[in-house]
């Protein structure tokens, strides 16, 4: 039995939704990852993007810091934000992440609530929200 299980689709219109348009060149992946694998399978998944801006969500404000520790020392331009910082701090790391001086943003889901964050190429819910 393989370690991860991933599953690809094209994203779909609603049908009740007008409003919503998603190009045809965007797609969603899930990928059921053991709890001792996500790490290793998050830096692969980076390794093959390289450049590229992308946003983690995950859990909690401890885990968006260990990521981003862990993703710095690995050479990652990475940097978290999440609600235990000041406002300051918060705007100062959003300003280098859409200059792209930092091209990985982790985030909890309560720190991106007011993020409108444009052009990003890969979005990766590292935790699945609790509600």
């Amino acid at each position: 039995m393989s370690s991860k299980t991933e599953v690809c689709m094209p994203l779909r219109r609603r049908p009740d939704s007008t409003q919503l348009k998603i190009p045809s060149t965007r797609f969603q992946c899930y990928s059921f990852i053991p709890h001792d694998y996500k790490d290793v399978h998050l830096i692969h998944l980076l390794n093959e993007r390289v450049g590229q801006m992308a946003i983690i969500f995950a859990r909690t404000v401890q885990e968006t810091e260990r990521l981003s520790n862990v993703l710095r020392m690995l050479e990652f331009p990475a940097i978290a934000i999440h609600g235990k910082l000041s406002q300051s701090t918060c705007l100062e790391s959003l300003n280098k992440f859409r200059a792209r001086f930092r091209n990985l943003l982790i985030v909890t889901d309560l720190g991106a609530r007011e993020l409108d964050i444009p052009l990003v190429d890969l979005v990766v819910n590292y935790d699945l929200p609790q509600d």
